[in-house]
């Protein structure tokens, strides 16, 4: 049988040379089949040889390649401080002082302060921690001002809540003042709880008959961090306002906070429409990131859109902002709008 076996196979092979198993495997078992159906004992033992000689062919499974895997970007959802309200003084305050308080040395240091009016810096290097005050002031020229853990309440009577620049301020609650603060060049403010500034109307309101309230606003200056803060029901002009009205603004990250209920827009950045100062062009090196826009004003009409951001800028990154409503990620359109 082995013999005829082999006979078979070359005789099958002879006139196809380049086959492959898989053929064959196919030939001889159709060969089998067809002699099999044969009544002869010889056409039976061929039919046995040629099925023989199928089943030994051992076809190697194929070899199957899979399909790419496609990984999903992964998209960080920025947390910014939409659940940090850890502000405000840290230990008991002493009693309330009527009127300002003012500095008296550079370098001062002071743990506890409570007053009614505003605190005012005339010197360098002065840090107030746990505090309370109506506002707060900082002379021109000075730097080095360091407030945390702070209350500033404008009680609805302080137009703006801590101003100039060459500052850190950070933990600290501000409410009731048209703007919270004056970011003039190299300001630091993060983790601040900025909340229900005093919205107005009426012809003292300036342009438009209402008030332009910012939660931080910048007309000028270099260096600005605005990182990790909380800004809600804040009616008026912006969150964040950066327009180069008084000087260039450049080299400005604003990243991980949380808008809600704020606006027009919660971010604004654009160059001054004041032909004075159109030589100060557009801020420049603008980093806008992971911060989250919650729900937009009930009070924006409906046609101008969502109203997260509006962003003109010189070397601008704006990426990972997400709009909490749609679980969506924020995109720029061709006119600099986020909605």
């Amino acid at each position: 049988m082995k013999k005829l076996l082999i006979i078979l196979l070359l005789m099958s092979l002879g006139g196809n040379l380049m086959a492959t198993p898989e053929i064959e495997k196919k030939l001889f078992a159709d060969l089998a089949v067809g002699y099999g159906k044969s009544t002869t004992a010889s056409n039976k033992s061929i039919a046995a040889a040629y099925k023989a000689a199928s089943d030994a062919l051992l076809i190697a499974p194929p070899v199957v390649t899979p399909p790419p895997v496609v990984v999903p970007p992964v998209v960080v959802t920025p947390t910014g401080a939409v659940l940090a309200k850890d502000v405000g003084p840290r230990k008991a305050l002493p009693a309330l002082t009527q009127g300002d308080w003012n500095s008296t040395k550079h370098g001062e240091i002071i743990d506890g302060l409570n007053v009614s009016g505003k605190i005012k810096i005339h010197h360098n290097n002065v840090t107030i921690r746990n505090f309370s005050a109506a506002g707060a002031t900082q002379d021109p020229g000075m730097s080095g001002v360091f407030l945390e853990y702070g209350k500033i309440d404008g009680k609805n009577l302080i137009e703006n809540g801590f101003e100039w620049n060459n500052s850190t301020i950070r933990y600290v609650e501000f409410t009731g003042t048209v703007d919270a603060i004056k970011a003039m060049g190299n300001v630091t403010a993060e983790y601040n709880w900025i909340h229900d500034g005093h919205f107005y109307t009426g012809p003292e309101a300036g342009a438009g008959g209402y008030s332009h309230n910012d939660a931080v606003q910048i007309s000028s200056g270099v260096a600005i961090v605005l990182r990790g803060n909380r800004v809600e029901n804040w009616q008026g002009n912006a969150g964040f306002f950066a327009d180069s009205d008084q000087g260039v603004i450049s080299n400005v990250l604003i990243e991980k906070n949380y808008f809600n209920n704020v606006g027009n827009y919660s971010v604004y950045v654009k160059g001054s429409a004041n032909a004075n100062a159109v030589q100060y062009g557009l801020p420049k090196n603008v980093t806008i990131r992971d911060n989250v826009f919650g729900k937009r004003r009930d009070d924006v009409p409906a046609n101008w859109g969502r109203m997260a951001a509006e962003i003109h800028a010189d070397g601008l990154v704006w990426t990972n902002n997400l709009d909490e409503t749609t679980g969506k990620l924020l995109v720029l359109d061709s006119g600099g709008k986020a909605n």
